[in-house]
């Protein structure tokens, strides 16, 4: 994650992003429950820098094929994604549903 993007947010939330993103290369429930972590605190309004960020890391990431941690990282921001892209949906849904 850039520097500015980690000054921008309070410490705590700083370091947990931090040790999750490093997490997601892990094989197991560890990189499971980090893409979870990061999964809401990267959709969080106040995360819009450390998204962006995590996001240039995730494109570099997906690009080192000759890693050997590639094999649990890849699944791992894949999941992270697509996590992130349902509880989003989900909560714009329930926005909606409550808006009627």
């Amino acid at each position: 994650m850039p520097a500015h993007a980690r000054r921008a947010l309070p410490p705590l939330t700083s370091t947990l992003l931090e040790l999750s993103q490093r997490h997601l290369s892990e094989p197991g429930g560890v990189r499971d429950m980090a893409g979870v972590l990061l999964g809401r605190l990267l959709t969080r309004p106040d995360c819009t820098a450390a998204l962006e960020g995590f996001l240039a890391w995730a494109h570099i990431a997906l690009q080192d094929h000759d890693s050997p941690r590639a094999v649990f990282t890849v699944p791992g921001i894949c999941s992270l994604l697509l996590g992130s892209i349902l509880n989003r949906s989900a909560a714009t849904s329930c926005q909606h549903q409550q808006g009627v």
